[in-house]
């Protein structure tokens, strides 16, 4: 036979437990169903040297969100956090012809 503040322990204890699994379970959907990622790359010049300081602009297809970014010394570019969706990525270096990329997709994961 188990007392009243047993009963009231074990109680609190169990309410305990089903919020934790609760919340941990909540994590765990959040971290399913991302709805951002990132595109990184390259802008290189036809000799393959990586083209500095240039603009990216990032466009999704279907909403018309648009980002822009600048390529480092190198010519790297990372766009972060960018929306789920597919999109057409273009760059226009000084001195060069501009180029563009269409249907870069960015799954959910």
């Amino acid at each position: 036979m188990v007392s009243k503040k047993g009963r009231h322990v074990l109680g609190s204890l169990l309410y305990l437990a089903a919020i934790l699994l609760l919340s941990l379970s909540s994590t765990v959907v959040q971290a399913q169903t991302s709805t951002v990622g990132n595109i990184n790359g390259t802008v290189r010049d036809p000799q393959g040297a990586g083209v500095p300081k240039t603009d990216v602009v990032l466009k999704e297809e279907r909403t018309g969100f648009t980002r822009t970014v600048k390529t480092d010394d190198n010519g790297f570019y990372s766009a972060p956090s960018l929306p789920i969706g597919v999109y057409t990525v273009s760059v226009s270096p000084q001195g060069f012809k501009k180029t563009t990329n269409t249907g870069v997709e960015l799954p959910r994961k």
